[in-house]
């Protein structure tokens, strides 16, 4: 039985029954290997096989046609191994497949070459380039650049060869005095504060404020801060403040034409999102196509891997949970996984990736993995923190054997809360008990929760500090718990012990 797999049994015996089969009876069959092959296992040859400097998937092959079978069971990589490393650096065949015939965009860059598309990025509009008739110029070249952005006239910064807006600031009055035109004085008196201030500034914005000192009266009306307004006044106080009205641009220069004083605005500074090429050049809206990967267009493997069957393999499977690298060398979560049977470890190396799980939680939790669904009771048997963590890590996937809607496959919620009770107060197990929860149940998912942790506090040491701490709170537990199969059982009855003889079952 369990105790006996267990290692808690020191002798084995055989139960005879009448009327069932005897050993005498059996014959010799045929055996047949399951296509199913050990992930755990082949996990850790890989690892070992990394140390060693070796191919990991390599060493893997190797290990599963050593085993005694006429049927072979592949993994997915004997393709790739054969043909050897590719520019791709892929070595599941179905990867690679998958990999040549999933098109990239990719962009012509500032030199009319194609290169991959990258991810757009902040730049300055000085430094960006759009496509017109078949070239790249700079944006600012273009009047239509501007569209939309700020306000005035179009003009051109003729020392700069690209455009900008040109907006009236103020005009000269007869007594040599400067007014602030319209939209300037109502942009200065609604001019809001710091964000770390909520209230408008109206008369104690920056730049009417300075008019007012200027004018020696902080409680001056806004008819007299901006009249009689010097140039020397108007230059050092309202200039200032004009570029934060204008979307940002800088003043290039200012100009006074027919008793107008005018400023033109640069806009090079402004940011906008763009692609740069590799030759760091930043391009709005380039050219686009679909095109295969660029290190398969000259890969001796290209046509294989347009023309082979995409299949499911052991392999693609392990990429896809993340538990080897391109090249087969087992990740953290693959050498986790490979301390465990079936999909235990992929339990537990998805919650120890989660720094928000506590380890005092989830020594608890781990009493779900094998519980079954007994313990769920109406609720969902793959709910728990544990099983909804498993499941948006590994996407709901089904791999017999391991995960079954993205959970081990014997997961089942509501026992950790039960183990927890117990562990407290041994004695309370016998409240937990229903009509399809017997007390049986409980004490074999406390077996099974102590078996577990067992496992864990004897599991090689890895540099992972969560880990440690995971082997820490497994012994701990271990040391102060007891398992209900260590209970000391009443002695047989003379009856029991009686030897039975094959003439009394015949």
């Amino acid at each position: 039985g369990r105790a006996g797999r267990r290692g808690l049994d020191e002798t084995g015996y055989v139960l005879l029954w009448p009327d069932i089969p005897r050993l005498s009876d059996a014959r010799p069959r045929q055996l047949k290997r399951a296509t199913q092959v050990d992930w755990p296992s082949l996990t850790s040859v890989m690892r070992e096989a990394a140390e060693r400097g070796e191919q990991p998937f390599a060493a893997a092959v190797e290990l599963s046609r050593s085993l005694f079978s006429a049927q072979s069971v592949p993994l997915g990589v004997e393709h790739s191994l054969a043909t050897g490393a590719m520019p791709c650096g892929l070595w599941v065949d179905a990867e690679r497949a998958r990999f040549i015939r999933r098109p990239v965009t990719e962009i012509l860059n500032s030199r009319d070459e194609w290169q991959e598309k990258s991810k757009p990025e902040k730049v300055s509009l000085g430094q960006l380039l759009v496509r017109e008739n078949d070239r790249w110029i700079s944006a600012l070249s273009l009047p239509r650049i501007l569209d939309g952005l700020g306000f005035g006239s179009l003009c051109k910064l003729r020392d700069k060869g690209i455009y900008g807006r040109e907006i009236p600031l103020a005009t000269i009055a007869p007594d040599e005095g400067v007014k602030p035109v319209k939209w300037l004085r109502k942009a200065l008196l609604t001019q809001k504060r710091a964000p770390e201030q909520s209230q408008p500034l109206g008369r104690d914005s920056r730049g009417a404020d300075a008019l007012r000192r200027a004018h020696g009266s902080a409680g001056a009306s806004p008819c007299q801060v901006f009249s009689g307004i010097s140039r020397s006044v108007f230059d050092r106080e309202i200039l200032p403040c004009v570029s934060q009205f204008a979307a940002g641009a800088a003043i290039a220069e200012v100009v006074t034409r027919n008793g107008t004083i005018s400023a033109r605005l640069d806009f090079s500074a402004i940011e906008m999102s763009a692609h740069v090429d590799r030759y760091g050049r930043a391009l709005q809206s380039p050219p686009e196509r679909e095109a295969m990967p660029f290190v398969c267009r000259d890969c001796p493997d290209r046509e294989h891997g347009l023309s082979t069957t995409i299949t499911a393999s052991p392999a693609s499977a392990w990429r896809k949970l993340s538990l080897v690298d391109p090249d087969g060398t087992p990740t953290r979560r693959g050498i986790i996984f490979s301390l465990f049977q079936a999909g235990e470890g992929l339990a537990i190396a998805a919650a120890l990736e989660d720094p928000s799980y506590s380890i005092a939680d989830l020594i608890f939790d781990l009493a779900n993995i094998r519980a079954g669904t007994r313990f769920a009771g109406e609720d969902a048997p793959l709910g728990g923190r544990l099983g909804a963590l498993c499941q948006r890590t590994y996407e709901r996937a089904d791999y017999p054997g391991y995960l079954e809607m993205g959970v081990p496959v014997h997961y089942g919620s509501g026992a950790s809360e039960v183990i927890r009770e117990v562990v407290a107060a041994p004695a309370s197990r016998y409240k937990f008990t229903t009509e399809s929860l017997h007390s049986g149940d409980i004490e074999r998912a406390l077996i099974e929760w102590r078996s577990l942790l067992r496992h864990i506090a004897s599991a090689p040491d890895l540099e992972w500090d969560r880990w440690r701490e995971l082997q820490a709170a497994a012994a701990h537990f271990i040391e102060h718990s007891t398992s209900p199969a260590q209970l000391d059982l009443p002695p047989l009855l003379a009856a029991q012990q009686k030897r039975w003889t094959a003439q009394q079952f015949a």
